[in-house]
């Protein structure tokens, strides 16, 4: 469904994504336009985490593609650490809880 969303909500080719290994990439503008991405957010029990662009698109240097930074799995899901750029993650054992604060991590 989320494939099916981006490919909807996003106005550019489709692309052969075999050569980065990526379920779905998209020919990158000729120009140096800014790509419009659909939001994304992931719904946690007790609250929501609001993702900007970059952290679940990349542009893939090497091909010129621009690439949904996740693949479909069966089972057990990862929030990897595209998702994870950019954001201060706790990890609370006692309460048994994750908590997300936004942050520029290169300015640290």
């Amino acid at each position: 469904q989320m494939r099916k969303a981006f490919i909807k909500g996003i106005d550019l080719p489709v692309a052969d994504s075999s050569a980065v290994g990526l379920d779905l990439c998209f020919t990158s503008p000729s120009t140096a336009k800014t790509v419009e991405v659909p939001a994304l957010t992931f719904h946690f029990q007790g609250g929501h985490l609001d993702l900007p662009g970059n952290n679940y698109f990349i542009l893939d240097d090497s091909t010129g593609l621009f690439c949904l930074a996740m693949m479909p799995s069966s089972g057990m899901s990862i929030l990897g650490n595209i998702q994870q750029q950019n954001f201060h993650i706790l990890y609370d054992l006692h309460k048994n809880m994750v908590t997300f604060t936004p942050a520029q991590c290169d300015q640290l």
